[in-house]
């Protein structure tokens, strides 16, 4: 719930730095430039260099589709993100308090 909380108030992006991935003039994904290593961020496994492609099946094309994707995360006990690293898709799966 926690991690609810700091999703949907924002705060979380001071512990990540994201900006658009860009391919053929298209946003696809959120390519992470920054992690914290003291944040639940890098515990859910997210890494520099990593792009974020959905958040438990919804696309996530800008920090306001991650927002709605959390909200929806409400009622629900595991968060699977789905990322690219090293240009394999990887879905990293996080149990929520």
């Amino acid at each position: 719930e926690k991690i609810i909380d700091e999703i949907s108030s924002g705060k979380f992006l001071r512990y990540i730095n994201i900006v658009p991935n860009i391919k053929n003039g298209r946003t696809k994904g959120m390519r992470v430039r920054y992690v914290s290593r003291r944040s639940f961020i890098h515990k859910l496994g997210i890494r520099p260099c990593d792009v974020i492609l959905a958040i438990s099946g919804v696309e996530i094309n800008s920090p306001e589709d991650s927002f709605s994707a959390f909200e929806q995360l409400k009622n629900e006990d595991t968060v699977i993100i789905t990322v690219l690293r090293k240009g394999k898709r990887i879905d990293l799966k996080y149990e929520l308090e």
